[in-house]
C-alpha cells in the first residue's frame, strides 16, 4: 500500500478525534481544512497527468467543454481510498482547467462553488480589496507549465 494515499485518512481520523472533543463547529471546519488540502492533493494528480499527456500527445486535454475535460479525468485517474467520481472535488464541483498567461490552472472552485481568486495553491496576479464583511477567496488552484514542443529537424 503507497503510505501518501493514507495520509488523507490519517488526517480525517485526526480531525474526528478533535471533532468530537470539542463540537460540532470545530469539527465541521477541520473537516473543511482537510477537504482542502486533499483537494490540492488532488489536484497536484490531475496537474501530473496533465503534463504527462502534453509531453506523450503534445496536446492539452480538452479544455473548451467541461464534460470533455471530467470524461478525460475519469479515464486517466483512479479514487483515492474512497470510490468517487474523480471529476468533481469534495463539493460536487467538476474540476477546471483554464489558461493563465503563460501557464495552465487546474482548479476547484472551492467551498463557496463559486470562480474567484485561487487562495491556496496559486496566487493570482492581483486580489482586488474585499469588502467589509466579503468573504476571502477559496479556489484552490495548481499551476501547470508546459514544456514547449521544438519541431524535430
Amino acid at each position: 500500500m503507497n503510505l501518501t494515499r493514507l495520509i488523507p485518512v490519517l488526517i480525517m481520523v485526526g480531525g474526528l478525534t478533535v471533532g468530537i472533543r470539542h463540537g460540532s463547529a470545530l469539527y465541521g471546519e477541520v473537516v473543511q481544512k482537510v477537504e482542502i488540502l486533499v483537494t490540492g492533493m488532488e489536484l497536484s494528480r490531475i496537474a501530473r497527468e496533465v503534463r504527462f499527456h502534453h509531453a506523450t500527445f503534445g496536446t492539452v486535454p480538452p479544455m473548451a467543454n467541461p464534460e470533455e475535460f471530467a470524461e478525460f479525468l475519469r479515464d486517466s485517474l483512479t479514487p483515492y481510498l474512497i470510490e468517487r467520481d474523480v471529476a468533481l472535488d469534495f463539493w460536487d464541483e467538476p474540476y477546471r482547467l483554464e489558461h493563465d498567461e503563460e501557464d495552465l490552472v487546474v482548479l476547484s472552485t472551492g467551498p463557496d462553488r463559486e470562480r474567484t481568486y485561487c487562495a491556496h495553491g496559486h496566487k493570482d496576479a492581483e486580489l482586488p480589496p474585499l469588502s467589509e464583511g466579503e468573504p476571502p477567496p477559496d479556489d484552490i488552484c495548481a499551476s501547470i507549465r508546459l514544456e514547449r514542443q521544438t519541431p524535430s529537424p
